[in-house]
């Protein structure tokens, strides 16, 4: 299930590139904003912003405008974002008043889906209302960067001990603005406004469900797309690596020919999903930092084995829908080692939340081990912060290597979190336990409704990690995020169901050699891309009921139709390509397919191994893919229509998937020429040979991607050029290639 991170609905489907350009009609920048300033997004967290308006809570209006904010955001590395007013402990307003989480730091790379989970992730639940304290962190984070910006976004006023002007006035005399938008009435947050008049900066005020909406799309600059990076070998304003408007010779005008793009995996703005709605997961880690901790096991501290599984194994608990937190014991070497000063020493290090396994291995990386094992004070303490996350399910998983050292009962107390009716279950794995102690340990576990993992050396407890993250992944619904949009294909070639560009699934299951036929209709030199994503696993017959397994892998199989295909012949299959798609739910592939006639093209979904679930999901896009020109695909051999390529300017062309040959005319060398063909794919392999008037090779050279040259004498007699696949048919390679001629 890793591999559903960055998948499936709310645009969850994952590996948009970091290097493409944002959407270009997004071009006017706010006067006064440098694209590359640096800006940091502060996001109050407090459990006011549950508070409802006009039907809609302020927290949900806030998520929606950040996920609009994704597309602007989208491959800049200048933007911060920090949450604030996220603590959430019941005794401690000390340490609520420094609750401050940054979730996107300045330099990081940001993509859409990132902004995504980090919106789905934001939970109301703050005790404290710190603005002071999040306006110290993002000025140290603003250190040495520049002139830059601050937003801040917040309903309530400062009710910590900081003084947010003074704040404020540090800020203005480093040159950075404060905006900020205010929610709520003017009679609570008016005072804010001295915030962004201390700085020079903004405030909005918004007192309703539209405004707030508004303020909020106003709030973020719009920045110039030309600071965005540009792709490896691309010139500014260039389309790719190759020129987009070509001048065609023989009357054809000036006709775009456009590049192939790469394959990408599929990135869903749009979708139909599951009513039933994502679930939430709270986690909390304990680990034990008690002075045990620090022996041997092998060549290694038993800490720093316990660090490295923890980084390896926390991806697992990535997904939006996991909120996670890191509490420990036993690490403050600042007190005495008794039992009174060291027991009492419990506490929780980051903030139960989405996208904070990066804080959590820095925490765990600062600690050494010190004191006292306070594990049923500790189990407590962590049913307490848990309990007040807004989640379906909750989870703590406790890593100890020894028994109970300050009086309390373990067993007890899991048995009495249990028992709260918050769905909260207890899991501890043993780390290098004695028997006498695994074996409560064991009984404290079963008591708090979870499971006990021994773990006796670094494998185990790497491999004990790895059953509790599962644990907590199986408790997702597994249908809530799949994206769902059922159509009914045709049961033949004949009945095919066109089909436009977009994402499908099925109807229906399919039966084991089952077929399901569609057909998009395209015209002479256009490319269709099919890409295709497993999102469940493998259908089961279970109690006469059909069922998906828990383990087994989910496939189908999306067979393409080429023009002459005929069922009935005995070698039908030559004239049809495929692609298999197998594996875990987030599998993806991806096949091509040229129309070279404007019939379209047929294509097919089932399996001759396995029944289809129908919740497998394909998508179709089509993008021209002219050589020269759009709507054009030059010719295998020499005709009288053959087009002559014009020397002084490039031209492009297409080829590959179905498409094994180009052939052009080339125009008068007498002189000399130089001829220089380049292919785009560096994982393409062709063939380019120069032809005389009757199409007898003169030339022939060849190349994987690359720069492909032949430097002409005066009279040399060539008057064609032809350009070939040579990758096996069957292998899914496409590329756009660019000829220039340069007459001596």
């Amino acid at each position: 299930m890793n591999t559903l991170r960055l998948s499936f609905a709310l645009a969850l489907l994952a590996g948009s590139s970091l290097s493409v350009l944002a959407d270009s009609s997004i071009t006017a920048a706010v006067p006064g904003i440098r694209p590359s300033e640096p800006v940091i997004i502060l996001f109050d967290r407090s459990a006011s912003m549950k508070k409802k308006m006009e039907g809609v809570s302020r927290i949900d209006i806030a998520r929606e405008s950040l996920v609009r904010w994704g597309n602007q955001l989208k491959g800049r590395s200048n933007v911060g974002i920090r949450f604030f007013a996220g603590g959430t402990d019941q005794g401690d307003d000390q340490k609520n008043c420094v609750a401050n989480d940054s979730v996107v730091n300045l330099g990081e790379v940001i993509d859409s889906e990132s902004i995504v989970r980090l919106a789905d992730g934001i939970q109301a639940v703050g005790r404290k209302t710190n603005i002071a304290y999040a306006l110290e962190m993002a000025r140290e984070e603003l250190h040495g960067q520049g002139p830059g910006k601050i937003i801040l976004i917040t309903d309530g006023q400062e009710n910590c001990k900081g003084d947010p002007l003074k704040q404020a006035g540090k800020l203005g005399e480093m040159g950075i603005k404060v905006d900020v938008v205010g929610i709520g009435d003017a009679g609570d947050i008016g005072g804010l406004g001295k915030i962004a008049l201390e700085t020079g900066g903004r405030f909005d005020l918004a007192s309703n469900s539209a405004d707030l909406q508004q303020k909020l799309s106003d709030s973020l600059p719009d920045f110039d797309l030309p600071d965005l990076p540009l792709p490896p070998g691309q010139a500014p304003g260039g389309g790719g690596s190759m020129e987009q408007i070509i001048e065609v010779a023989g009357g054809g005008g000036n006709r775009p020919s456009v590049p192939a793009p790469a394959s990408t995996p599929l990135v869903l703005e749009t979708m139909e999903v599951s009513e039933s709605g994502p679930q939430r997961i709270a986690i909390e880690i304990i680990l034990d930092l008690s002075g045990s901790m620090a022996a041997k096991l092998g060549d290694e501290s038993k800490i720093r084995i316990a660090r490295r599984a923890l980084a390896e194994t926390l991806d697992g608990l990535e997904d939006s829908f996991f909120l996670v937190g890191l509490r420990a014991y036993g690490f403050d070497n600042t007190v005495e080692k008794s039992k009174a000063t060291s027991c009492p020493n419990t506490a929780l290090l980051t903030a139960i939340s989405t996208n904070n396994l990066r804080n959590i291995r820095n925490q765990a990386s600062r600690l050494n081990p010190y004191g006292y094992t306070p594990i049923a004070d500790s189990l407590m303490q962590a049913g307490d912060d848990l309990q007040a996350i807004d989640a379906d399910s909750r989870m703590i998983i406790l890593i100890t290597d020894g028994e109970e050292t300050c009086d309390g009962d373990p067993v007890a107390t899991a048995r009495h979190l249990c028992q709260m009716g918050i769905e909260l279950e207890t899991n501890i794995i043993g780390f290098d336990l004695e028997p006498s102690t695994a074996e409560v340990m064991r009984k404290a576990a079963k008591a708090g409704c979870g499971r006990y993992v021994d773990a006796q050396d670094a494998g185990e407890l790497t491999a004990g990690l790895e059953v509790m993250v599962s644990e907590a992944r199986d408790k997702i619904d597994p249908t809530w995020m799949r994206t769902i949009h059922p159509v009914q294909g045709g049961s033949s070639i004949a009945t095919a169901l066109p089909v436009t560009p977009g994402t499908y699934t099925l109807k229906n299951w399919l039966e084991k050699g089952e077929q399901m036929f569609f057909r998009v209709d395209t015209v002479a030199a256009q490319h269709v891309l099919f890409r295709g994503l497993i999102q469940s696993y493998r259908l089961i017959n279970q109690d006469k009921e059909m069922v998906e397994s828990s383990l087994g892998r989910a496939q189908y199989r999306l067979t393409l139709y080429l023009p002459g295909y005929d069922p009935a012949e005995p070698r039908a299959d030559k004239k049809t390509r495929f692609m298999r798609i197998s594996g875990d739910p987030g599998t993806f592939r991806s096949i091509g397919q040229q129309d070279f006639d404007g019939r379209g093209i047929v294509f097919s979904i089932g399996s001759k191994y396995d029944r289809v679930h129908a919740d497998s999901l394909f998508n179709v896009e089509i993008r021209e893919s002219g050589d020269i020109f759009e709507g054009y695909e030059a010719a295998e051999t020499i005709t009288r229509e053959t087009l002559t390529l014009e020397a002084g300017k490039p031209s492009i062309g297409h080829l590959g998937e179905g498409d094994f040959v180009d052939l052009f005319a080339l125009p008068g060398m007498e002189d000399g020429a130089t001829i220089n063909l380049t292919i785009s794919n560096p994982e393409f392999a062709a063939g380019v040979e120069l032809l005389n008037q009757k199409g007898r090779r003169i030339q022939r050279k060849r190349t994987v991607g690359g720069r492909v040259s032949f430097d002409l004498k005066p009279g040399s007699g060539v008057k064609h050029l032809s350009v070939y696949d040579r990758n096996p048919k069957l292998r899914q390679v496409f590329t756009d290639y660019a000829i220039t001629i340069d007459l001596h």
